[in-house]
């Protein structure tokens, strides 16, 4: 895969509309393994697995990027 972005310096972001960015997709990891940012909101969100709040899914988002300190 191309990483021509990085040398942009550019900032980027992963977002899932109409799906679920921090558990059933995997790119929150992905994202924060490569430095990039991610959308959360339940304005993107749309799972039929679950419905959490804007709070869990901050939640979620930081607890991930507290692994990689």
């Amino acid at each position: 895969m191309s990483r021509c972005w990085r040398a942009s310096g550019l900032a980027w972001s992963v977002a899932v509309p109409g799906g679920d960015v921090t558990t059933e997709t995997g790119m929150t990891r992905l994202a924060i393994e490569a430095g990039g940012h991610v959308r959360i909101g339940l304005e993107d969100h749309a799972s039929d697995n679950r419905r959490p709040s804007n709070k869990i899914l901050i939640e979620e988002v930081v607890a991930i990027a507290r692994e990689y300190g």
